[in-house]
């Protein structure tokens, strides 16, 4: 088994970096669908998306691949794993979004969606910046600011999901709209959950390291 060295050592903070591109890459696509929503594209556009997140998916496993491998990691394998699993779910609830999109054949697009697409893609902004500067973690404040900008982003989310739910629940008499919508607010707000954990799992490595 080779050995790790500077010239030959696995970047795993670089990879969560292009996790986290790939969360915002597919975050602004979401906000780009419900912004200008066109039902015939859909197919189209949960293709594209499910292409993203298969490019993360081969990124994961070529870490895995490499972190099997090697005696020495920038911190415990466990948390590069579990942070690892956690982009993974990130870009997952995405994916999932516009994939409950093309199953429920939406045809037309609730305001909701789309001021909850616009907190989704600031909050990947926020976690991207964030894993920019996880390999700063001992040095520099920047990524804990950056944890908190995602904390404070999903509160906003909640309060969205409850206003939602009750203007959908008030407003909406029609049996089928009820169950899609209430599903894809829940898909929805998953993902502000799910960018809320991966910025909390950074957070709680850098607190084991410092």
């Amino acid at each position: 088994m080779e050995k790790n060295t500077k010239r030959n050592a696995y970047d795993y903070f670089g990879y969560f970096v292009e996790c986290a591109k790939l969360a915002s890459e597919l975050a602004e696509y979401l906000d780009d669908v419900v912004s200008h929503f066109d039902p015939q594209k859909v197919p189209d556009w949960t293709r594209d998306m499910h292409h993203i997140e298969n490019e993360a998916d081969n990124l994961k496993h070529d870490m895995i691949k490499r972190l099997s491998r090697e005696f020495i990691s920038p911190i415990e394998r466990e948390d590069i794993v579990t942070l690892a699993e956690k982009l993974d779910s990130s870009i997952d609830s995405v994916e999932d979004v516009m994939q409950n999109i093309y199953i429920h054949n939406v045809r037309e697009i609730r305001p909701e969606a789309v001021t909850f697409a616009r907190l989704i893609v600031k909050c990947s902004k926020a976690l991207l910046e964030a894993a920019k500067e996880f390999k700063n973690f001992k040095k520099s404040r920047a990524v804990i600011e950056r944890v908190i900008e995602v904390n404070t982003i999903e509160s906003d989310a909640d309060r969205l999901f409850a206003q939602s739910m009750r203007r959908l629940f008030t407003d909406d008499t029609d049996t089928r709209a009820l169950v899609v919508w209430s599903t894809l607010f829940n898909k929805l707000e998953a993902c502000l959950d799910e960018f809320e954990d991966t910025a909390d799992i950074i957070e709680s490595i850098i607190m084991k390291n410092t």
